[in-house]
């Protein structure tokens, strides 16, 4: 596997192994700060396998409290979350931090926790101009499509009834049981991407045209 290092990225929720998703949402997930912009950030290699998140406009780095919340904190503290990289079947990459065992993971609006170990992966967009961050406030992107997936579908099937079986026996109803499925295998579709580049706070919105000719984010599939 080898991941754009050192290099700007916006990183796309994806589901775990989402071949065939029975929950698809109508708007992607993108990993954001407290602003509500999407965050664009650099994977910084501190040893074979192992990376911290930083992000691009402060060089502060992505820790992980106590409670499993996540944040940006100055690397001048010395606490920035170490996280293995593991490559899952859907091509999305899977963060685990070194420390706790737990996957980094988002909520429904963007913000990181890092609170389970299911393996809930992230697809990387990297920009064309590789070493320089766009400063636009919104940038173009290209939909995401699906990667083919032969062998994954009976393993997330069972996966699935496990976990409904499991909901059950601790007496969730059947609609928790549905938001808790929808919440974890809900499936992206990019629809815009909002950069919050160096200028600072963004003023506008754009739609993105899934037919766009040239896209100046494009998905980064782990070789």
């Amino acid at each position: 596997m080898v991941l754009p290092l050192d290099t700007p990225l916006v990183m796309q929720s994806a589901s775990i192994n989402g071949c065939n998703d029975l929950y698809p949402t109508k708007s992607s997930v993108f990993l954001r700060d407290d602003d509500f912009r999407v965050k664009v950030v650099v994977l910084h290699r501190v040893a074979e396998g192992v990376v911290v998140i930083r992000s691009t406009s402060d060089g502060n780095e992505l820790i992980v409290g106590a409670n499993g919340g996540c944040f940006f904190e100055s690397p001048m503290l010395g606490i920035g979350e170490q996280f293995k990289v593991e490559a899952i079947a859907n091509g999305s990459v899977v963060f685990v931090s070194s420390r706790t065992g737990h996957v980094l993971d988002t909520d429904d609006t963007g913000l990181p926790r890092c609170v389970d170990t299911i393996r809930r992966g992230w697809f990387l967009l990297q920009h064309e101009g590789a070493n320089k961050v766009s400063e636009n406030p919104v940038v173009d992107a290209a939909p995401v499509v699906e990667p083919e997936c032969g062998h994954c579908r009976d393993y997330e099937a069972k996966e699935r009834r496990e976990y409904i079986m499991k909901l059950v026996s601790l007496g969730k109803s059947l609609d928790e049981v549905d938001a808790i499925l929808l919440r974890m295998y809900a499936w992206p579709t990019a629809e815009k991407v909002i950069v919050a580049g160096r200028g600072g706070a963004v003023s506008s919105e754009k739609q993105i045209s899934p037919k766009a000719k040239s896209a100046a984010w494009q998905w980064m599939k782990p070789e």
